[in-house]
């Protein structure tokens, strides 16, 4: 008798997460459906990975805010993953209407979570949040604060509104688009589970663009400490990280794991701009002179993330540093053309 593989609908294929989360999905056997907005993404992705052909569907949805959006794409579907998000713009753009990123982090996951509802065969529902849920653009606890499940960041929906702040907006999108998840399972008591994942900076190599002028915000800090624009690193203010591959296995496991936790930290450990460059430099003494040096200044970093639940309750296990920081760095320099 023939096994049926479990169809697992991945939103935002195209996305950095999104690329790494298919590679994921399918080494552990699952078939995959996935959703983009930009009618050239599939090929730039099916150049890139050519075993991805006859392995994957794309479906080419433009704007997911619009009602019913996934209807059609879910039919028939066993998981979902729910990445797709408006992210930081990098430095060298112009911002994103916060409006806009509001409406998709709410409007776009409701749509998303409304279609699951109608398709019987939905196990598990997994939203990609973000530790600034947890936190917000600052430690409002005081020092020494360890960030668990248990913390949401104080700001609100009127913060947002009022705000030409990128960052802050970011995490309220992020805690909004949580929360959203939360109340539709209280509220409708679906018959999938519901997950929230929480990652702080996800780093790791890239392989899903054409561009190092594509990059988002996390993958393009990280290019800047290597791509000859500081000559001393500047402080630190980003201080917690994940591989992107870490957590995609980790959303791979949220589909089947035995828990019933609503919300799971996904984070490697500590960040600072000097341990990437501490890092990157030994590894790369052909682009020493690219990479920026250590300023030496201590961490300011007033608080801790506790991610232990993700072991315990998941089975994550994370990659050391060092290979998140090559693997990173290395298939930059490639896209950038430097290999």
């Amino acid at each position: 008798m023939t096994q049926v593989v479990p169809i697992v609908l991945v939103t935002g294929i195209n996305g950095f997460l999104g690329s790494h989360t298919v590679e994921a999905l399918l080494a552990h056997g699952y078939r995959v459906r996935g959703t983009h907005q930009s009618s050239h993404d599939p090929h730039c992705l099916f150049r890139n990975r050519p075993s991805w052909k006859g392995k994957v569907e794309m479906f080419h949805i433009p704007d997911h805010r619009v009602p019913n959006a996934y209807d059609e794409v879910i039919q028939g579907v066993d998981y979902v993953i729910h990445v797709a998000t408006e992210v930081h713009s990098n430095g060298e753009t112009s911002g994103i209407d916060p409006h806009h990123t509001l409406a998709v982090s709410i409007k776009g996951t409701e749509n998303a979570l409304n279609a699951a509802f109608k398709e019987p065969k939905v196990k598990r529902f997994v939203y990609v949040s973000s530790d600034a849920a947890l936190k917000g653009p600052k430690n409002f606890n005081g020092d020494g604060h360890v960030f668990t499940e248990k913390d949401w960041n104080p700001l609100s929906l009127q913060d947002a509104q009022a705000s030409n702040d990128e960052g802050l907006n970011y995490t309220v999108c992020k805690k909004l688009g949580e929360q959203t998840v939360q109340k539709f399972h209280a509220t409708h008591k679906p018959h999938f589970q519901v997950i929230a994942l929480n990652p702080p900076l996800i780093l790791g190599p890239v392989f899903h663009l054409e561009s190092v002028k594509q990059l988002s915000f996390s993958a393009w800090f990280f290019w800047q400490l290597m791509n000859g624009r500081y000559e001393i690193a500047p402080k630190t203010e980003i201080f917690n990280y994940v591989d992107v591959r870490d957590l995609a296995e980790a959303e791979v496991l949220s589909l089947t794991a035995d828990t019933k936790e609503p919300r799971v930290i996904v984070c490697a450990g500590d960040l600072s701009n000097d341990k990437i460059v501490n890092t990157l430099i030994p590894q790369f003494p052909q682009f020493q002179e690219k990479i920026a040096k250590p300023n030496g200044q201590p961490s300011t970093c007033n608080y801790k993330i506790d991610a232990s639940l993700s072991k315990s309750a998941l089975g994550v296990q994370y990659r050391p540093h060092e290979e998140t920081f090559y693997d990173a760095a290395e298939s930059l320099y490639r896209l950038a053309g430097f290999f």
